[in-house]
């Protein structure tokens, strides 16, 4: 997982700063999701070598869920994927956003 986590990342930064490192790479999970944030901190260090990310401090932080309507994207308050929708009557729930999501980096120039 932080090698795909890496690969992707390495692909969208890299042409822009190929002569940076970065200091520190911030990426969340989503609660519920299974991921453990020390876990993936961890994998995040011993696969950096040879990547633009080696060296960075990795901040994984845990983000809450939260459901929205999968039919008209509408946020809803409760915590049940059995929740219906209020704007649009809907009993189709999905979670926002991705397991993985960046957050931010910030680079060292060379």
């Amino acid at each position: 997982m932080a090698r795909d986590v890496l690969d992707r990342l390495e692909r969208r930064f890299r042409p822009q700063h190929a002569r940076s490192r970065a200091r520190l790479l911030h990426l969340s999970v989503r609660e519920g999701s299974g991921i453990d944030p020390h876990f993936l901190e961890h994998g995040l260090e011993e696969e950096s070598p040879a990547t633009i990310f080696f060296g960075a401090r990795f901040q994984v932080t845990e983000r809450p869920l939260v459901l929205v309507c999968a039919k008209c994207g509408e946020p809803l308050s409760g915590d049940s994927m059995d929740e219906k929708c209020p704007g649009c009557g809907k009993n189709e729930v999905r979670p926002e956003g991705d397991e993985i999501q960046f957050e931010g980096v910030i680079w060292e120039e060379s």
